[in-house]
């Protein structure tokens, strides 16, 4: 799922890209990350990065495409269970994609669109970074 997420993020034009959520991006960005060691997929999704950096410099309110597109669900889920469990019951490839929530929240020009997202996470995040150095990668 997340390889074809990826692969829309790449070809999307200027409004597509910008339609998206920030759960989209932390996951492309996740998977991404999780699938450097591959040159065929760093070959074929080289302009990610750029497409990242594009999102993260226009993005200017949430997604507007509906009550499904605001809602989040893997987003939700995640915080969820940080708030309740705190991160030392998540998988490492979960702890990847609040990393990269929060590096998304921390480069996107207007932050203050996401600050509740932020508030939910930082008071774990140095829970977060530990245990993603202690936890093996997970690959794809």
């Amino acid at each position: 799922m997340s390889e074809v997420l990826a692969k829309y993020v790449v070809d999307a034009n200027s409004a597509q890209l910008l339609a998206l959520s920030l759960e989209d991006m932390a996951l492309c960005q996740a998977w991404y990350a999780s699938s450097m060691d591959v040159p065929e997929i760093r070959a074929e999704y080289e302009g990610l990065p750029a497409r990242v950096a594009q999102w993260t410099s226009d993005k200017t309110n949430p997604s507007s495409g509906g009550q499904g597109a605001r809602q989040q669900p893997i987003l939700r889920h995640v915080l969820a269970r940080v708030i309740s469990t705190g991160p030392g019951g998540l998988e490492r490839d979960e702890l990847d994609f609040l990393f990269f929530v929060y590096e998304l929240i921390q480069r996107v020009k207007h932050r203050d669109q996401f600050q509740r997202t932020l508030d939910l996470i930082v008071p774990h995040l140095r829970d977060i970074h530990q245990l993603r150095e202690r936890l093996e990668p997970v690959h794809g």
